[in-house]
């Protein structure tokens, strides 16, 4: 499962948020072969940015699950 979304890294409490956001949605048990920075990002990165070409808004992560 891929997860793209906008985060402000500069802001302790914009990553708080997300944290908490995680938590609430039980995701934080999740096998996540990758979150962070989308230029960072080494997992599947082709296919990442073919996807991220349909991505309407301004996004800087990315988030990879492996969905059993």
């Amino acid at each position: 499962m891929v997860s793209f979304y906008y985060l402000n890294i500069a802001s302790q409490e914009a990553v708080n948020w997300h944290i908490a956001e995680q938590l609430v949605e039980g995701r934080l048990m999740a096998e996540v072969l990758y979150e962070g920075n989308l230029q960072n990002n080494t997992a599947y990165s082709a296919a990442i940015y073919r996807l991220l070409e349909r991505v309407e808004v301004y996004v800087n992560c990315v988030r990879i699950e492996r969905v059993k």
